[in-house]
Formats: C-alpha cells, sequence, structure tokens
C-alpha cells in the first residue's frame, strides 16, 4: 500500500535531490527546509530559490499550513542557533525563535520542524539534549497537536510520547550521514467526512 501523504524534511537542497524527491509516488508531498538549505535561507543568501520552482510536484511549508483530507499541517524550518556554524534558517535562542515558535496556530493536527523540541529524541551520542525548550513549551502548553515530526539531530531517531502528542524523530541519516534508519509510517484517523477515496 501507498501512503497518501510523505512528509520530507529536507537537509540539502540540490536540483537533483528536491527534483527527485517530487517524482515520489504519494499523491501530496510536503517540504520543509533544514539547516543546510542555503539556497532558500533568505539570510544566507542574496538571491534564495523559491522552493516551488524546484518542487514541482510538492508543498514547501515554511512558518504555514496545509489542510489534506481534513487534517491541518503545519511546517517550520528554524532550529536554535549552534555558535560554531552558520546555518541556514538557525535563530538564537531565545526571543527570536519564541516568535516563530509562538506564530503556530492551535488547530493543527500535525507539526513538522526542522529540529527536535528539548528532551524528545534530542539527545545527542554524548549525552546532551540540544532540542529547543520555548518549543517543547508551546507544543505541550498551547499547540498540542497528535504529532510532531521532526529531524535535524540525527542520532535522535525514535518517537515518544507525552501528554497526548506523539513525538517522531525521522532521520534518515545516522551522524555520518549514511540513509539507514527506515522511514516511518503512522496512521491517523480523518475527520467525519472526509475519505482519501475520490467521490
Amino acid at each position: 500500500m501507498v501512503t497518501a501523504v510523505k512528509i520530507h524534511l529536507l537537509s540539502t537542497t540540490t536540483t537533483s535531490s528536491v527534483t527527485s524527491r517530487s517524482q515520489l509516488p504519494q499523491k501530496h508531498k510536503l517540504v520543509i527546509a533544514g539547516n543546510h538549505d542555503g539556497l532558500l535561507d533568505s539570510k544566507l543568501c542574496a538571491r534564495p530559490t523559491d522552493p516551488q520552482t524546484l518542487l514541482t510536484n510538492a508543498t514547501y511549508l515554511q512558518d504555514e499550513s496545509v489542510t489534506i483530507y481534513g487534517i491541518k499541517i503545519y511546517g517550520s524550518p528554524w532550529i536554535p542557533e549552534h555558535t560554531s556554524l552558520h546555518s541556514a534558517f538557525s535563530l538564537p535562542r531565545g526571543k527570536a525563535l519564541r516568535e516563530h515558535w509562538r506564530a503556530i496556530p492551535t488547530d493543527i493536527d500535525v507539526l513538522v520542524t526542522h529540529g527536535p523540541p528539548w528532551g524528545h529524541c534530542d539527545l545527542t551520542c554524548k549525552g546532551y539534549n540540544v532540542g529547543c525548550k520555548d518549543l517543547l513549551e508551546e507544543v505541550k502548553d498551547r499547540v498540542k497537536p497528535k504529532f510532531h515530526i521532526f529531524g535535524h539531530l540525527h542520532e535522535g531517531y525514535g518517537k515518544t510520547k507525552s501528554d497526548g502528542t506523539v513525538f517522531m524523530n525521522v532521520s534518515t541519516c545516522d551522524t555520518c550521514y549514511e540513509p539507514i534508519n527506515p522511514p516511518i509510517v503512522f496512521d491517523l484517523s480523518l475527520p467525519s467526512g472526509y475519505s482519501k477515496t475520490p467521490r
């Protein structure tokens, strides 16, 4: 059975990688950028690429939502800034990131961020939690989605559940950038009156 929706977290923007993702068999493909996608970030690239010119058969989400089969999905690429790297879509912890997290609507079913919230699949190989505390606070106390999907921290692959939200780190690659982790597939019941089959 082919899944109806494929959610992809970018981490390298090249014409060939984005085009190949657009050609996947799922009817709906959702994409958000990541820290290696400087071509899409206006603060790193003087003339950023318009994602929709690369994604001919997918929907790019940057601080916005889309509703598919009555399920509302919101995507945001931001991550906490790392002091030694100049990463795309990275902001200092605190006010700058909080403003993005506070913009997440409360009526969503699925939240997709590039980076993890604090304490959920965010443990580094050195044993440190590196997720965003402000993101966790917004997810737990205000937004309360059914699912929160993220990546970025490759060694955090897996899932946890807390306060009615399932948190999933769907990183495909390990810390050596080898694609060893299988996709995580999940089901979400459609709201009343919606169907995946055409009427």
